[in-house]
């Protein structure tokens, strides 16, 4: 049988030389999702996706798909059980934009924590006064919690050690890395009532969704900030709302959301607050970093796809 296609779905880039060139000679072909079945794609083994889901709907409209190949870290929008029992591979790439995501996290924290937002408005509006933002305190004075302390966590604290901050994490597994970057791990909510600021890195799975409910976050600090750089899902974000309005958080940065491009209930934090930033899911984003992770996932899809038919089983 003639090799199958390799299909781009909701690919997020519009030039894909690189895929092209790394998974030659195989046909390289691109779609949507809604338009699959109308496409005919009936061939297609390998498919490269980025945050597309892949439930069985997509696999019964693919039936010679023998893998799947994530051009990120997430798992999320993969069915895995039903990719697992049907035999086909799933790959992604860990770490890849590592480094930058722990780059974006800080960068949030410390525009809303120095209030740049505000006194941005206030300059671009005529005004000139130190104090128009209200008081700041000194970063390297304060605890900052870390929500989620794999790769992207401890690449975070790395960076906030630089300033002086204590910081304390919260995860499932008791990593050495806790003593060896000088972390402290606490019980979920012990680390909010410590944290005048919280950096949600988590993934996505059963134990995260929904893990920050509006009783959880009322247990920061008046006061606080909260950057969410891990799944939309795990934040209640209408709630980050309500507490911004109140004026129980300081501030709130988010670069995922519960929908993606978010809906009116999300955006309304930024009525809620002029103390808010809000980037599209950009955080990984980085041109060579990019198209390292792009190379790999290519060399991830075909590795999978030389697997014996048989020997295919769904993996991350």
């Amino acid at each position: 049988m003639t090799a199958g296609r390799i299909l781009l779905l909701d690919y997020p880039y519009a030039e894909t030389a690189a895929e092209e060139a790394a998974l030659a000679p195989r046909g390289v072909v691109r779609a949507a999702g809604e338009a699959l079945r109308a496409a005919g794609l009936a061939d297609v083994e390998g498919l490269l996706v980025d945050m597309a889901p892949v439930d069985t709907a997509l696999m019964d409209a693919l039936p010679r798909l023998r893998a799947v190949s994530v051009i990120g870290i997430g798992l999320d929008a993969i069915d895995l059980a039903a990719a697992a029992a049907r035999g086909i591979a799933v790959r992604n790439v860990p770490g890849g934009s590592t480094e930058d995501v722990a780059t974006h996290a800080v960068a949030l924290l410390l525009a809303l924590w120095r209030r740049l937002p505000v006194y941005h408005a206030h300059v671009a509006g005529g005004g000139f006064d130190f104090t128009a933002a209200g008081p700041i305190d000194s970063l390297a004075s304060q605890t900052v919690g870390i929500l989620g302390f794999g790769r992207i966590g401890q690449a975070t604290a790395r960076r906030l050690a630089a300033f002086g901050c204590r910081v304390v994490a919260t995860s499932r597994s008791d990593s050495p890395a806790y003593a060896a970057l000088g972390v402290e791990r606490l019980p979920l909510d012990d680390l909010l009532r410590a944290s005048a600021a919280l950096v949600v890195a988590a993934p996505l799975n059963d134990a995260t969704r929904d893990l920050l409910d509006e009783r959880r976050l009322r247990l920061l600090p008046p006061g606080a900030v909260v950057v969410n750089v891990g799944r939309g899902l795990v934040l209640d974000t209408p709630a980050v709302a309500r507490l911004l309005a109140e004026g129980h958080l300081a501030g709130a940065g988010l670069d995922v959301f519960r929908s993606e491009p978010p809906g009116p209930d999300e955006l309304a934090i930024t009525a809620a607050s002029p103390n808010t930033i809000l980037t599209p899911h950009a955080a990984f984003h980085a041109v060579d970093t990019d198209l390292a992770i792009r190379r790999a996932a290519c060399a991830n899809l075909l590795d999978a796809l030389a697997l014996p038919v048989d020997g295919a089983a769904a993996s991350a």
